[in-house]
Protein backbone atom coordinates (compact mmCIF):
# COMPACT_ATOMS: atom_id res chain seq x y z
CA UNK A 1 0.00 0.00 0.00
CA UNK A 2 1.18 3.60 -0.95
CA UNK A 3 2.74 5.05 2.13
CA UNK A 4 0.03 8.75 1.80
CA UNK A 5 -2.58 5.73 1.60
CA UNK A 6 -0.93 4.21 5.25
CA UNK A 7 -1.24 7.77 6.31
CA UNK A 8 -4.98 8.27 5.38
CA UNK A 9 -6.29 4.99 6.69
CA UNK A 10 -4.26 5.44 9.94
CA UNK A 11 -5.90 8.97 10.57
CA UNK A 12 -9.04 7.34 9.77
CA UNK A 13 -8.82 5.00 12.28
CA UNK A 14 -7.42 7.20 14.72
CA UNK A 15 -10.87 9.20 14.23
CA UNK A 16 -13.37 6.64 14.42
CA UNK A 17 -12.09 5.22 17.64
CA UNK A 18 -11.78 8.66 18.98
CA UNK A 19 -7.64 7.55 19.80
CA UNK A 20 -6.51 10.76 17.97
CA UNK A 21 -4.84 13.51 20.17
CA UNK A 22 -6.26 16.77 19.09
CA UNK A 23 -4.81 20.26 20.05
CA UNK A 24 -6.35 23.59 19.70
CA UNK A 25 -4.24 26.85 19.16
CA UNK A 26 -5.52 29.49 20.44
CA UNK A 27 -7.36 29.62 23.46
CA UNK A 28 -9.44 33.24 23.03
CA UNK A 29 -13.50 33.45 22.54
CA UNK A 30 -13.11 30.59 19.89
CA UNK A 31 -10.21 28.25 20.60
CA UNK A 32 -11.28 27.76 24.22
CA UNK A 33 -15.10 26.84 23.93
CA UNK A 34 -13.90 24.01 20.91
CA UNK A 35 -11.77 22.49 23.18
CA UNK A 36 -14.65 22.20 25.37
CA UNK A 37 -16.82 20.74 23.22
CA UNK A 38 -14.11 18.26 21.36
CA UNK A 39 -13.36 16.72 25.03
CA UNK A 40 -16.97 15.87 25.43
CA UNK A 41 -16.96 13.83 22.61
CA UNK A 42 -14.08 11.87 24.67
CA UNK A 43 -11.36 12.68 22.63
CA UNK A 44 -8.21 14.23 23.95
CA UNK A 45 -7.25 17.11 23.49
CA UNK A 46 -4.57 20.30 24.19
CA UNK A 47 -5.18 23.68 24.68
CA UNK A 48 -2.12 25.98 23.14
CA UNK A 49 -1.54 29.22 23.52
CA UNK A 50 1.58 31.85 23.48
CA UNK A 51 0.07 33.54 26.31
CA UNK A 52 1.17 32.59 29.89
CA UNK A 53 -1.37 34.15 31.39
CA UNK A 54 -4.05 31.82 30.19
CA UNK A 55 -2.17 28.89 30.40
CA UNK A 56 -1.35 29.50 34.02
CA UNK A 57 -5.22 30.04 34.58
CA UNK A 58 -6.38 27.62 33.10
CA UNK A 59 -3.77 25.07 33.95
CA UNK A 60 -5.22 25.84 38.11
CA UNK A 61 -8.74 25.44 36.61
CA UNK A 62 -9.73 28.80 36.50
CA UNK A 63 -11.77 29.81 33.38
CA UNK A 64 -11.63 33.43 31.86
CA UNK A 65 -14.57 33.37 29.65
CA UNK A 66 -17.06 33.62 32.34
CA UNK A 67 -20.58 32.38 30.74
CA UNK A 68 -18.30 29.29 28.91
CA UNK A 69 -19.25 26.18 31.44
CA UNK A 70 -15.72 25.04 30.69
CA UNK A 71 -15.11 21.25 31.88
CA UNK A 72 -11.49 20.70 33.29
CA UNK A 73 -11.55 17.15 32.75
CA UNK A 74 -8.85 14.30 32.04
CA UNK A 75 -9.47 14.33 28.79
CA UNK A 76 -8.28 18.43 28.49
CA UNK A 77 -4.62 19.72 28.94
CA UNK A 78 -3.23 23.06 28.72
CA UNK A 79 0.07 24.41 27.33
CA UNK A 80 2.57 26.96 25.99
CA UNK A 81 4.96 25.46 24.92
CA UNK A 82 4.98 24.39 20.96
CA UNK A 83 6.58 20.97 21.40
CA UNK A 84 3.83 19.44 23.70
CA UNK A 85 1.49 19.71 20.67
CA UNK A 86 3.68 18.33 17.84
CA UNK A 87 3.05 14.37 18.28
CA UNK A 88 -0.86 15.29 18.11
CA UNK A 89 -3.02 14.22 14.93
CA UNK A 90 -5.60 17.17 14.45
CA UNK A 91 -4.19 20.77 14.68
CA UNK A 92 -7.05 22.80 14.75
CA UNK A 93 -6.38 26.75 14.27
CA UNK A 94 -8.09 29.63 15.91
CA UNK A 95 -6.00 32.09 15.94
CA UNK A 96 -6.76 35.70 15.90
CA UNK A 97 -6.64 37.34 12.52
CA UNK A 98 -7.20 41.29 13.38
CA UNK A 99 -7.08 44.42 11.04
CA UNK A 100 -4.31 46.75 11.05
CA UNK A 101 -5.42 50.34 9.51
CA UNK A 102 -7.66 48.13 7.26
CA UNK A 103 -5.65 45.78 6.44
CA UNK A 104 -5.97 41.77 7.58
CA UNK A 105 -3.07 41.13 10.20
CA UNK A 106 -2.24 37.70 9.70
CA UNK A 107 0.88 37.81 11.52
CA UNK A 108 -0.30 35.26 14.71
CA UNK A 109 -0.96 33.13 12.08
CA UNK A 110 2.36 33.58 10.08
CA UNK A 111 5.00 33.17 13.18
CA UNK A 112 2.48 29.95 14.57
CA UNK A 113 2.89 28.05 10.63
CA UNK A 114 7.01 29.23 10.74
CA UNK A 115 7.40 27.80 14.42
CA UNK A 116 5.71 24.34 13.80
CA UNK A 117 7.37 24.09 10.13
CA UNK A 118 7.72 20.27 9.53
CA UNK A 119 5.47 19.32 12.31
CA UNK A 120 2.20 19.75 10.07
CA UNK A 121 3.68 16.46 8.62
CA UNK A 122 0.61 13.39 8.42
CA UNK A 123 -1.49 15.68 10.38
CA UNK A 124 -5.29 17.30 9.78
CA UNK A 125 -5.16 20.86 10.08
CA UNK A 126 -8.27 22.96 10.61
CA UNK A 127 -8.15 26.57 9.91
CA UNK A 128 -11.03 28.18 12.00
CA UNK A 129 -10.03 31.53 11.98
CA UNK A 130 -11.64 34.14 9.71
CA UNK A 131 -10.03 35.69 7.05
CA UNK A 132 -10.61 36.64 3.07
CA UNK A 133 -11.36 34.07 0.52
CA UNK A 134 -7.86 32.50 -0.20
CA UNK A 135 -5.93 32.71 3.26
CA UNK A 136 -5.85 28.89 3.77
CA UNK A 137 -4.23 28.52 0.62
CA UNK A 138 -1.53 31.22 0.69
CA UNK A 139 -0.89 31.04 5.02
CA UNK A 140 -0.79 27.19 4.63
CA UNK A 141 -1.03 25.06 1.68
CA UNK A 142 1.00 27.38 -0.60
CA UNK A 143 4.11 28.00 2.59
CA UNK A 144 3.99 24.59 3.56
CA UNK A 145 4.27 22.96 0.26
CA UNK A 146 8.33 24.35 -0.06
CA UNK A 147 8.57 21.71 2.94
CA UNK A 148 7.17 18.38 0.88
CA UNK A 149 4.22 18.82 2.11
CA UNK A 150 1.81 17.37 -0.44
CA UNK A 151 -1.96 17.71 0.04
CA UNK A 152 -4.20 14.81 0.49
CA UNK A 153 -0.84 12.89 0.70
CA UNK A 154 1.17 13.49 3.83
CA UNK A 155 -1.26 16.29 4.83
CA UNK A 156 -4.96 17.19 4.95
CA UNK A 157 -5.78 21.04 4.74
CA UNK A 158 -9.18 21.91 5.46
CA UNK A 159 -11.59 25.43 6.76
CA UNK A 160 -14.27 25.22 8.93
CA UNK A 161 -15.82 28.78 9.78
CA UNK A 162 -16.02 29.69 13.23
CA UNK A 163 -19.92 30.25 14.25
CA UNK A 164 -19.43 31.91 18.40
CA UNK A 165 -22.00 34.07 19.11
CA UNK A 166 -20.46 35.68 22.21
CA UNK A 167 -22.90 34.80 25.48
CA UNK A 168 -25.70 32.70 23.41
CA UNK A 169 -23.71 29.46 22.11
CA UNK A 170 -20.32 28.42 23.34
CA UNK A 171 -22.04 25.71 25.49
CA UNK A 172 -24.15 24.03 22.63
CA UNK A 173 -21.42 24.67 19.77
CA UNK A 174 -22.55 21.39 18.87
CA UNK A 175 -26.03 22.12 17.60
CA UNK A 176 -24.79 25.02 15.43
CA UNK A 177 -24.65 23.58 11.82
CA UNK A 178 -21.10 23.59 10.59
CA UNK A 179 -19.51 24.38 7.00
CA UNK A 180 -16.37 22.53 6.49
CA UNK A 181 -14.26 22.10 2.89
CA UNK A 182 -11.02 20.70 2.08
CA UNK A 183 -8.41 20.90 -0.39
CA UNK A 184 -8.60 17.46 -1.79
CA UNK A 185 -11.56 14.36 -1.14
CA UNK A 186 -9.15 12.71 1.35
CA UNK A 187 -8.91 15.91 2.95
CA UNK A 188 -12.87 16.64 2.79
CA UNK A 189 -13.06 12.94 3.90
CA UNK A 190 -11.41 13.41 7.15
CA UNK A 191 -12.83 16.82 8.56
CA UNK A 192 -16.14 15.08 7.59
CA UNK A 193 -15.30 12.39 9.50
CA UNK A 194 -14.08 14.32 12.85
CA UNK A 195 -16.51 16.74 12.67
CA UNK A 196 -19.12 14.76 12.17
CA UNK A 197 -18.14 12.97 15.59
CA UNK A 198 -18.30 16.87 16.99
CA UNK A 199 -21.23 18.66 15.25
CA UNK A 200 -24.55 17.69 14.55
CA UNK A 201 -24.95 18.95 11.26
CA UNK A 202 -22.25 19.67 8.98
CA UNK A 203 -22.28 21.04 5.12
CA UNK A 204 -19.42 20.57 3.02
CA UNK A 205 -18.45 23.63 0.30
CA UNK A 206 -16.97 23.02 -3.19
CA UNK A 207 -13.86 24.11 -1.93
CA UNK A 208 -11.83 26.19 0.66
CA UNK A 209 -12.17 29.37 -0.96
CA UNK A 210 -16.12 28.86 -1.03
CA UNK A 211 -16.15 27.81 2.88
CA UNK A 212 -13.80 31.18 3.76
CA UNK A 213 -16.35 33.40 1.65
CA UNK A 214 -19.44 31.96 3.48
CA UNK A 215 -18.56 33.27 6.84
CA UNK A 216 -17.53 36.28 5.55
CA UNK A 217 -21.19 36.71 3.30
CA UNK A 218 -22.87 35.74 6.95
CA UNK A 219 -21.52 39.20 8.38
CA UNK A 220 -20.94 41.03 5.62
CA UNK A 221 -25.24 40.32 5.59
CA UNK A 222 -25.52 41.41 9.26
CA UNK A 223 -23.57 44.78 8.60
CA UNK A 224 -25.68 45.89 6.20
CA UNK A 225 -28.93 45.06 7.43
CA UNK A 226 -27.56 46.81 10.72
CA UNK A 227 -26.84 49.92 8.92
CA UNK A 228 -29.84 50.15 6.85
CA UNK A 229 -31.79 49.79 9.84
CA UNK A 230 -29.85 52.29 11.69
CA UNK A 231 -30.11 54.57 8.97
CA UNK A 232 -34.00 54.11 8.62
CA UNK A 233 -34.78 54.89 12.47
CA UNK A 234 -34.10 58.64 11.81
CA UNK A 235 -37.01 58.64 9.39
CA UNK A 236 -39.32 57.01 12.56
CA UNK A 237 -40.23 59.78 14.52
CA UNK A 238 -40.55 62.55 11.82
CA UNK A 239 -43.16 60.32 10.42
CA UNK A 240 -44.70 59.40 13.76
CA UNK A 241 -43.60 55.87 13.37
CA UNK A 242 -43.36 53.52 16.26
CA UNK A 243 -40.18 51.59 14.86
CA UNK A 244 -40.27 48.86 16.88
CA UNK A 245 -43.82 48.30 16.02
CA UNK A 246 -43.14 48.28 12.63
CA UNK A 247 -40.28 45.92 12.79
CA UNK A 248 -42.83 43.44 15.14
CA UNK A 249 -45.31 43.94 12.14
CA UNK A 250 -42.38 43.23 9.33
CA UNK A 251 -41.66 40.39 10.99
CA UNK A 252 -45.00 38.36 10.89
CA UNK A 253 -44.40 37.89 7.22
CA UNK A 254 -42.93 34.42 6.73
CA UNK A 255 -40.91 35.05 4.20
CA UNK A 256 -38.85 37.81 2.80
CA UNK A 257 -37.43 39.03 5.31
CA UNK A 258 -35.33 39.21 9.18
CA UNK A 259 -35.92 41.78 11.36
CA UNK A 260 -32.72 44.10 12.82
CA UNK A 261 -33.09 46.32 15.56
CA UNK A 262 -31.49 49.70 16.02
CA UNK A 263 -28.48 50.51 18.71
CA UNK A 264 -25.53 52.70 18.64
CA UNK A 265 -23.11 50.78 16.06
CA UNK A 266 -21.50 47.89 15.60
CA UNK A 267 -19.13 45.77 17.68
CA UNK A 268 -17.52 42.44 18.51
CA UNK A 269 -14.55 40.74 16.23
CA UNK A 270 -17.16 39.83 13.39
CA UNK A 271 -19.53 42.30 12.10
CA UNK A 272 -16.50 45.66 12.36
CA UNK A 273 -14.24 43.56 11.04
CA UNK A 274 -15.19 40.82 8.64
CA UNK A 275 -16.84 42.81 5.85
CA UNK A 276 -13.63 44.60 5.94
CA UNK A 277 -11.55 41.73 4.84
CA UNK A 278 -13.58 41.26 1.64
CA UNK A 279 -13.25 45.19 1.05
CA UNK A 280 -9.57 44.48 1.10
CA UNK A 281 -9.59 41.97 -1.26
CA UNK A 282 -12.08 43.30 -3.72
CA UNK A 283 -9.04 45.72 -4.12
CA UNK A 284 -6.44 43.64 -4.44
CA UNK A 285 -8.41 42.26 -7.69
CA UNK A 286 -9.60 45.42 -8.88
CA UNK A 287 -13.12 45.65 -7.32
CA UNK A 288 -15.13 47.71 -5.13
CA UNK A 289 -17.64 46.93 -2.34
CA UNK A 290 -20.11 50.00 -2.11
CA UNK A 291 -22.34 48.26 0.07
CA UNK A 292 -19.90 47.16 2.55
CA UNK A 293 -18.36 50.72 2.42
CA UNK A 294 -21.16 52.46 2.72
CA UNK A 295 -22.63 50.65 5.97
CA UNK A 296 -19.50 51.16 7.39
CA UNK A 297 -19.60 54.36 7.08
CA UNK A 298 -23.36 54.54 8.52
CA UNK A 299 -22.63 52.32 11.45
CA UNK A 300 -19.36 54.48 12.75
CA UNK A 301 -22.45 58.04 11.86
CA UNK A 302 -23.97 56.67 14.90
CA UNK A 303 -21.94 58.13 17.85
CA UNK A 304 -21.06 60.96 16.05
CA UNK A 305 -25.08 61.40 15.87
CA UNK A 306 -25.39 60.46 20.25
CA UNK A 307 -21.90 62.98 20.51
CA UNK A 308 -23.66 65.90 18.76
CA UNK A 309 -26.90 65.53 20.68
CA UNK A 310 -24.53 65.75 23.83
CA UNK A 311 -22.84 68.71 23.00
CA UNK A 312 -25.41 70.26 22.14
CA UNK A 313 -27.42 69.67 25.52
CA UNK A 314 -24.51 70.73 27.14
CA UNK A 315 -24.10 74.33 26.41
CA UNK A 316 -27.58 74.56 28.81
CA UNK A 317 -25.57 73.53 31.80
CA UNK A 318 -22.52 75.04 33.43
CA UNK A 319 -21.59 71.81 35.12
CA UNK A 320 -22.54 68.80 32.68
CA UNK A 321 -21.72 65.24 33.30
CA UNK A 322 -22.94 61.95 31.82
CA UNK A 323 -23.24 58.54 32.75
CA UNK A 324 -22.96 55.71 30.06
CA UNK A 325 -24.78 52.31 30.94
CA UNK A 326 -23.50 49.72 29.17
CA UNK A 327 -19.45 49.47 28.15
CA UNK A 328 -19.72 45.54 26.35
CA UNK A 329 -20.70 45.71 22.89
CA UNK A 330 -24.10 43.43 23.52
CA UNK A 331 -25.64 42.47 26.47
CA UNK A 332 -25.01 40.50 29.04
CA UNK A 333 -21.25 39.71 28.40
CA UNK A 334 -17.79 41.40 28.98
CA UNK A 335 -16.97 41.72 25.37
CA UNK A 336 -15.50 45.33 24.76
CA UNK A 337 -14.48 44.04 21.52
CA UNK A 338 -14.78 47.06 18.58
CA UNK A 339 -17.34 48.79 21.18
CA UNK A 340 -19.13 51.78 20.23
CA UNK A 341 -19.41 52.87 24.09
CA UNK A 342 -15.47 52.87 24.12
CA UNK A 343 -15.77 55.16 20.68
CA UNK A 344 -17.91 57.39 22.68
CA UNK A 345 -15.61 57.69 25.83
CA UNK A 346 -12.71 58.34 23.70
CA UNK A 347 -14.96 61.25 21.64
CA UNK A 348 -16.21 62.68 24.88
CA UNK A 349 -12.09 62.67 26.12
CA UNK A 350 -11.45 64.51 23.03
CA UNK A 351 -14.17 66.82 23.97
CA UNK A 352 -13.29 67.32 27.51
CA UNK A 353 -16.65 66.46 28.60
CA UNK A 354 -16.87 64.32 31.82
CA UNK A 355 -18.66 61.03 32.24
CA UNK A 356 -18.87 58.01 34.35
CA UNK A 357 -19.53 54.46 33.17
CA UNK A 358 -21.64 51.42 34.44
CA UNK A 359 -21.18 47.82 33.07
CA UNK A 360 -22.05 44.89 35.26
CA UNK A 361 -19.80 42.52 33.53
CA UNK A 362 -16.58 44.55 33.01
CA UNK A 363 -14.65 45.18 36.02
CA UNK A 364 -11.96 47.34 35.02
CA UNK A 365 -10.84 48.52 31.35
CA UNK A 366 -7.73 48.37 29.89
CA UNK A 367 -6.23 51.81 29.36
CA UNK A 368 -3.98 49.92 26.33
CA UNK A 369 -6.44 48.47 24.60
CA UNK A 370 -8.91 51.38 25.13
CA UNK A 371 -6.81 54.16 24.72
CA UNK A 372 -8.76 56.63 27.13
CA UNK A 373 -8.43 57.91 30.34
CA UNK A 374 -9.55 55.64 33.20
CA UNK A 375 -9.87 58.16 35.97
CA UNK A 376 -13.57 57.95 34.93
CA UNK A 377 -15.36 55.94 37.52
CA UNK A 378 -16.92 52.59 37.12
CA UNK A 379 -20.04 53.15 39.07
CA UNK A 380 -21.73 50.00 40.61
CA UNK A 381 -24.99 49.44 38.75
CA UNK A 382 -26.72 48.61 42.38
CA UNK A 383 -25.57 52.25 43.07
CA UNK A 384 -25.80 54.58 41.06
CA UNK A 385 -26.54 57.99 41.94
CA UNK A 386 -28.84 59.14 38.58
CA UNK A 387 -29.35 62.74 39.30
CA UNK A 388 -25.73 63.43 39.56
CA UNK A 389 -25.73 63.47 35.37
CA UNK A 390 -27.12 65.17 32.91
CA UNK A 391 -28.16 62.38 30.56
CA UNK A 392 -27.68 58.48 31.35
CA UNK A 393 -26.82 56.81 27.68
CA UNK A 394 -28.19 53.16 27.21
CA UNK A 395 -25.39 51.73 25.12
CA UNK A 396 -26.04 48.29 26.20
CA UNK A 397 -29.19 46.56 27.07
CA UNK A 398 -27.85 44.36 30.14
CA UNK A 399 -30.80 42.41 31.86
CA UNK A 400 -28.72 43.35 34.95
CA UNK A 401 -29.71 47.12 34.93
CA UNK A 402 -32.97 48.74 36.77
CA UNK A 403 -35.43 49.86 33.77
CA UNK A 404 -37.51 51.58 36.11
CA UNK A 405 -35.18 53.08 38.58
CA UNK A 406 -33.20 54.42 35.17
CA UNK A 407 -36.46 56.09 33.85
CA UNK A 408 -37.63 57.63 37.08
CA UNK A 409 -34.35 58.82 38.11
CA UNK A 410 -32.49 60.32 35.57
CA UNK A 411 -33.00 63.39 34.22
CA UNK A 412 -32.76 62.97 30.45
CA UNK A 413 -32.16 59.38 28.83
CA UNK A 414 -30.64 58.38 25.72
CA UNK A 415 -31.67 55.18 24.54
CA UNK A 416 -29.58 54.13 21.78
CA UNK A 417 -31.38 50.35 21.99
CA UNK A 418 -34.96 51.55 22.20
CA UNK A 419 -35.52 49.54 25.24
CA UNK A 420 -38.05 51.61 26.07
CA UNK A 421 -39.94 51.65 22.99
CA UNK A 422 -39.39 47.82 23.06
CA UNK A 423 -41.06 47.70 26.81
CA UNK A 424 -43.72 49.73 25.02
CA UNK A 425 -43.28 52.80 27.36
CA UNK A 426 -42.77 56.52 26.03
CA UNK A 427 -41.72 59.59 28.35
CA UNK A 428 -40.96 63.01 27.27
CA UNK A 429 -37.15 62.77 28.88
CA UNK A 430 -36.61 59.60 26.53
CA UNK A 431 -34.55 60.68 23.28
CA UNK A 432 -34.40 57.66 20.89
CA UNK A 433 -30.87 58.07 19.02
Amino acid sequence: MPLSKIIFSTLRKKINSTSAQIAVVGLGYVGLPIVNLIQKKKYNVIGYDIDKKKINLLQNKKNYIPYLKLNFSKKVKFSFEIKDIENTDIIIIALPTPLKNKKPDLNNLEIFVRKFGDNFKNKLIIFESTSYPGTTREYLIEKLKKKNLIAGKNIFYSFSPERINPGENENNLNKIPKIISGETENCKSLIKLFYSKIFETVYISKNIETAEFTKILENVFRAVNIAFINEIKYLADPLNVNLIDAIEGAKTKPFGYMPFYPGPGIGGHCIPVDPLYLTWKAKKIGLRTRFINLSEKINQENVDKILKFIINQKKNFKKFKILILGVSYKKNIDDVRESSSVKLMQNLQKKKIKYDYCDPYIKKLKKDVLKINLNNKNINYKQINYKKYNISILMTDHDKFNYSQILNKSKLIIDTRYKYMKMNISNNKIKNL
